[in-house]
């Protein structure tokens, strides 16, 4: 397998550069194919994968397996068709398949991009094949995306008079998360290589104005991140991607009419007429799939709210590996060679985090939080679950309650011997520290009860068998694996934990399981105050 590129073009069909004169539907075909090589290096896969294969597919990408039933959690329902193969014998996400292990080589023409501007002066290639599927299906995608975005105005009502970033943004992965549903569903599953490719077609663009929007939310280029409840045009998201040029990926330009573009935002964020979808007849097999809509939009709001508890898990991690970071660099006690390694740890974990927030330029690490419980909560309003809309929230954000005095005084035990002091020395920081140890796994016992009963809905609604074992923190680490940036990773809270301290966590639904391995202690008094795995059996939250 190959390592995961990230490296996106956030229109996947479509590259518009300011000053394209193309305002007709095609451009011209005069600039032949060339016959170019791909512009892509071999694909990574030999044959094409789908996600519902179970666990033996993430254990080959990360070397990790996961139970079928809690895949939403770690692949976002907007990635899970990306993989697949459509009736035409190319899959869903193209040349920007992720994880890019998962491409496979499909028969694919190139050719020199003429258009005037940026990709002009044959300088960078163009996926012509890609503009051809397009231009065959994109009558009858306009009608499908009149249809979809009906039924989103329907279930978010306000949305009928005018759009924000946060609408822009779900139901564009709505769009996507249609054809997963599909492709996830037990009964009458859609199977690799059967797929409409107007799905396809849909799919695509979607994609395109699901990142751009994403990265509006977020903040990019020294744009500051935008709120989810801004109002929003269709204007205001293609000027965005053109300042930022997401119209190019790291191996070529996207080859779309700028006309089509404005028609797609159009008729997605402003709801006007699509001049190229009128009184279009739709295929059968579309008609047919049509029916199962309602329970496609249920399957993809729930599967972002998995997303988005995935996401916030991660930003509550980062937020308290800050809070380490301080107490380490704030040490006032006695300065141990361990300590001294802790803090140096500690240190490079937060550059690691920080050069990740600086790499996407988002403002703060309570911005990713906060939009993780926003994505999560306006979903369960879509879905009409009102006891569900701040679960979430209160999981993140409600202060823990600790445990036992006995149970903080025996970890306190444990943290001195790994950090090298001798008893009685340190206590307050020391009690300090087990306490924000503490908190952090309680809290994160909550965000896991959370997710579990979001991917047990969207189990039932799909019709597969229920998970065969608890899921766990360490599950949802494996989101970041397969999607997180290209950049030196920066290691997980729990695992970070684990190697400073010497310990073992397992953080379910139900309980936390802390391991005291008795490796070399320096006293026999110590080892026999700590504790065993049982007496940190379900810590109360």
């Amino acid at each position: 397998m190959t390592p995961v590129n990230t490296t996106t073009s956030a229109f996947n069909a479509f590259d518009a550069q300011p000053g394209c004169p193309h305002a007709a539907a095609r451009p011209a075909s005069s600039g032949a194919r060339d016959g170019r090589p791909a512009a892509l290096p071999r694909a990574g896969a030999t044959r094409a994968c789908l996600w519902h294969e179970g666990g033996g597919l993430i254990r080959e990408l990360t070397g990790r397996a996961l139970d079928p039933a809690h895949l939403e959690l770690v692949v976002p329902a907007f990635r899970i068709a990306q993989v697949a193969i459509d009736a035409e014998g190319r899959q869903l996400g193209e040349t920007q398949v992720v994880p890019a292990a998962l491409r496979v080589d499909v028969p694919t023409q190139w050719r020199a991009c003429d258009y005037r501007g940026e990709r002009g002066l044959g300088l960078w290639p163009m996926n012509a094949s890609a503009l051809d599927s397009l231009m065959a299906h994109w009558a009858p995608a306009m009608s499908l995306l009149r249809v979809v975005r009906a039924s989103y105005v329907n279930r978010f009502p306000a949305a009928a008079l005018r759009m924000t970033l946060g609408d822009v943004h779900r139901l564009a992965s709505l769009l996507q998360a249609v054809p997963a549903y599909g492709l996830m569903r037990h009964d009458d599953r859609i199977d690799n290589g059967e797929l409409h490719p107007v799905w396809s077609t849909l799919f695509r663009a979607a994609d395109g104005v699901r990142l751009a929007v994403q990265r509006m939310l977020c903040g990019h280029g020294g744009d500051a991140p935008l709120p989810a409840h801004l109002a929003v045009g269709s204007d205001m998201v293609l000027d965005f991607a053109r300042r930022h040029r997401l119209f190019h990926s790291a191996h070529a330009v996207c080859a779309g009419p700028v006309a089509l573009i404005d028609e797609f935002l159009q008729v997605l964020i402003e709801g006007r007429p699509a001049s190229s979808g009128q009184a279009v007849v739709l295929d059968p097999a579309l008609t047919e799939e049509l029916q199962h809509l309602g329970a496609a939009l249920d399957y993809g709001l729930r599967a972002l709210m998995a997303h988005a508890t995935t996401r916030a898990l991660e930003a509550v991690w980062q937020r308290e590996a800050h809070r380490l970071g301080e107490l380490a660099a704030g040490w006032r006690g006695r300065r141990t060679p361990q300590i001294a390694a802790w803090l140096q740890r500690m240190q490079q974990c937060n550059e690691r985090l920080d050069a990740r927030s600086a790499s996407t330029l988002t403002a703060s690490l309570q911005t990713p939080l906060a939009a993780a419980t926003e994505l999560f909560s306006a979903c369960a309003r879509g879905l009409h679950a009102l006891d569900e809309v701040d679960a979430l929230r209160a999981a993140v954000l409600a202060p823990p309650t600790g445990p036992a005095g006995r149970k903080v005084t025996e970890l306190t035990a444990v943290f001195a011997q790994r950090l090298g002091l001798l008893p009685g020395e340190a206590e307050g920081e020391l009690r300090t520290l087990v306490a924000c140890v503490l908190g952090l796994l309680a809290t994160t016992r909550s965000v896991v009860a959370v997710a579990r009963d979001v991917q047990a809905g969207i189990n039932r609604l799909l019709g597969r068998a229920p998970a065969k074992r608890p899921l766990r923190s360490s599950d949802l680490e494996l989101h970041d694996h397969l999607f997180g940036e290209p950049l030196p990773r920066p290691p997980q809270l729990p695992a970070e934990l684990e190697s400073v301290f010497g310990i073992g966590l397992r953080v379910s639904a139900d309980r936390v399981e802390i391991d005291t391995p008795r490796d070399g202690p320096p006293s026999a008094a110590i080892v026999n105050s700590l504790p065993t795995p049982a007496e940190f059996d379900a810590l109360p939250v």
